[in-house]
């Protein structure tokens, strides 16, 4: 599915705006007339809140200077994605590409050396320095200790159901650098942090998509004893919360604020500010002040990392003291006294 807000420009402009983004510094302006800029999704944009949230970011920076956006969903065949990024560049109609997900920090960099004109956004892309792309990166570990602390003190709660074992569950579609290196140490740090008896069980499903399978395994990890599960499994996680609720246990969610598809099922939501980021980046892009090769970090302390304790349901149905807790521990990181001594 494509949605257009245009549909290609003339050779020679491209051409000249090529030139001037090869050739621009930072605080050198980039004239919106000749610049021209693709979403790229690795995977679909519905029902994918961090992709949603990239698009609708990117899209507030460019109609702010009247520049025209194309969003191009990849799919979820994963084997396609570095053609498909390879097919968008080499048609030499976008200045800017802008993309998200660990995996395409690499992609992108492999495609640069066939296109080397070509200029990349990637959001909550690799914390690595090189000149073939502009990134955005996530504190995960951060991220998933304030999912853990959530987790674990929601498990010490009053709420209904709780086995009182001290099991506290992850599911993720698939293993990857990021989930290995932060997530799960990330989790398991917040889940210690209240009470060092709690232990993990870590399950995969295989794939993004399959809920059938993530119903499965939620099923057979809360019968063994666990009280709250955190999905990272895209489609999958659906079937979690139909586990869930199946059985009266508790999910945190991760990236994007999320209760209300199962308000007292979803206790919180330990969420991403990705919309801000895509905005703040392509603009930095557009007006110069930012250039290939910066790389921007998001943390709780500025303000990109949270736990979201906004949300009506997280309000109306996480106990009071878990709440009182949650807000002190951000206070405590937001002020510098709490930190992880970890990097991105």
């Amino acid at each position: 599915m494509f949605h257009h807000l245009f549909k290609g420009s003339l050779a020679f402009l491209f051409v000249f705006s090529l030139a001037i983004l090869s050739g621009a510094g930072k605080n050198e302006t980039i004239p919106s007339s000749v610049y021209t800029i693709a979403v790229y999704v690795p995977g679909v944009l519905d029902g994918s809140p961090t992709y949603e949230q990239m698009d609708r970011g990117v899209r507030k920076a460019a109609e702010s200077l009247n520049i025209p956006v194309t969003t191009v969903e990849a799919g979820f065949n994963q084997g396609e994605w570095k053609d498909r990024l390879a097919a968008l560049a080499s048609e030499g109609a976008y200045s800017l590409i802008v993309t998200s997900n660990p995996a395409l920090s690499s992609l992108c960099r492999e495609v640069k050396e066939s296109f080397p004109a070509q200029q990349f956004l990637v959001l909550d892309g690799e914390n690595k320095a090189d000149d073939s792309q502009a990134v955005f990166a996530y504190n995960h570990r951060e991220q998933a200790f304030l999912a853990g602390f959530l987790a674990a003190q929601s498990a010490l709660s009053d709420l209904k159901n709780l086995s009182g074992e001290f099991k506290l569950g992850l599911i993720a579609g698939q293993t990857y650098p990021d989930m290995e290196k932060s997530i799960i140490p990330g989790y398991e740090m917040g889940m210690k942090s209240v009470d060092p008896r709690f232990t993990l069980d870590f399950r995969v499903v295989g794939n993004w998509y399959d809920a059938a399978k993530g119903t499965e395994l939620a099923e057979s990890m809360y019968r063994n004893g666990v009280d709250v599960i955190l999905p990272i499994a895209g489609g999958a996680n659906q079937g979690v919360i139909t586990a869930a609720k199946k059985m009266g246990k508790y999910i945190v969610w991760f990236d994007s604020p999320g209760t209300e598809a199962a308000p007292g099922v979803i206790l919180g939501s330990a969420v991403l500010k990705q919309e801000m980021a895509a905005e703040e980046m392509v603009l930095g892009l557009m007006k110069g002040n930012m250039e290939q090769g910066d790389i921007k970090e998001g943390n709780i302390q500025n303000g990109y990392v949270l736990l979201d304790q906004t949300e009506e349901a997280y309000l109306k149905y996480v106990p009071e003291e878990v709440q009182e807790k949650v807000s002190f521990l951000m206070e405590q990181f937001l002020n510098g006294r709490y930190s992880l001594d970890e990097g991105v």
